[in-house]
């Protein structure tokens, strides 16, 4: 049965760990990979792991971005446009990325009900005359914008002899 060969030198064992990676689990082993080029003390797999969890803060910031609540469809549209960008970067995972986009896809579903109970709740409550008169402008504006717009005539295809 083959023995592992003892260092005897301490300069030898220096110079292994000063070419291995510094990464300790929470039980105490440490990593036995050789340390990356680009980083002083870690592997390129704890590195990476590293970075991940640097740019984490900087990820959720521009993933949110100035929304706090997602009532709107634009919301959660620019939402899910913010993580379409970041899982093409390969900042966030596709893993991540397919469970933020099912969260999105419930919440643009739950959009509408929001809105709904919106104006039930606003129409229980007593609001300024404004409000009337501001809604009856803006419907007649629309109305009127769209009597307005020319009709265009149907193309007729072209008859061939």
């Amino acid at each position: 049965m083959p023995t592992k060969q003892k260092l005897t030198e301490p300069s030898q064992s220096l110079a292994l760990n000063k070419d291995r990676c510094n990464f300790t689990t929470l039980d105490g082993r440490r990593c036995r990979m050789h340390r990356a080029a680009r980083h002083k003390t870690l592997c390129l797999s704890h590195s990476l792991q590293e970075q991940q969890l640097l740019n984490t803060e900087t990820v959720a910031a521009e993933l949110i971005g100035p929304v706090e609540e997602y009532q709107t469809a634009i919301s959660v549209n620019r939402a899910l446009g913010c993580l379409f960008n970041l899982v093409a970067q390969k900042r966030i995972s596709r893993q991540d990325g397919a469970l933020l986009a099912f969260i999105g896809q419930l919440m643009l579903h739950s959009v509408g009900s929001t809105v709904k109970e919106e104006f039930i709740r606003m129409a229980g409550e007593r609001r300024p005359a404004e409000w009337d008169a501001n809604v009856r402008k803006a419907v007649e504006i629309l109305t009127n914008d769209f009597s307005r717009r020319p009709v265009a005539p149907p193309q007729e295809a072209a008859d061939h002899p």
